[in-house]
């Protein structure tokens, strides 16, 4: 069975997609570190997952909120997201407010795997496409570098010609 490259390139286009689209399939969830503040201080949080500077949020009851860019999430959630301020401005108290409000605290890694993706991904994808101009201009696996010869075949009265230079060296037109 062959398996159809442009099948592999819309495949790993999806693989892509869905990285950087991240886990939020439910559309952006991403409120304003404002609001995340207030909700630890109305005590609505019920467990954070801190990541570098991002914060998954999981609160007590589903909520309807506005995403950091002003748009209204239609449906109540308790699963959102924010993004921390930079090191030098962010809330020293953060994480004492957290702990008072009797927030769950779960600080997690970072993936190791976008990384390794990311720089390798693009050699993949490059490698693939001159591995498909080749087999595609050579018509298969065993003649990458056969540039040049030809795959026509003799057929009949091609294959089969009698007349040798000795019968056709006295004549003139020949000659010229």
């Amino acid at each position: 069975m062959r398996i159809n490259p442009w099948l592999i390139l819309l495949a790993l286009i999806a693989v892509v997609w869905l990285v950087n689209a991240g886990s939020s399939f439910g559309g952006n969830r991403t409120v304003s570190y404002d609001t995340f503040v207030t909700w630890i201080k109305e005590g609505k949080v019920r467990q954070v997952v801190i990541t570098e500077n991002r914060v998954d949020i999981q609160l007590q009851v589903p909520e309807k909120a506005t995403t950091s860019n002003g748009q209204e999430i239609a449906q109540p959630s308790s699963s959102f997201t924010t993004i921390l301020p930079p090191v030098e401005a962010r809330d020293a108290d953060l994480m004492a407010s957290l702990i008072k409000a009797g927030v769950k605290i779960v600080p997690q890694n970072p993936s190791q795997w976008l990384p390794l993706l990311s720089a390798f991904l693009p050699v993949l994808i490059m490698l693939g496409f001159f591995w498909f101009i080749f087999m595609r201009g050579q018509g298969g696996q065993g003649q990458v570098m056969q540039f040049g010869q030809s795959r026509a075949k003799q057929y009949g009265k091609e294959r089969k010609v009698s007349t040798t230079f000795a019968d056709v060296a006295g004549h003139e037109e020949v000659k010229r």
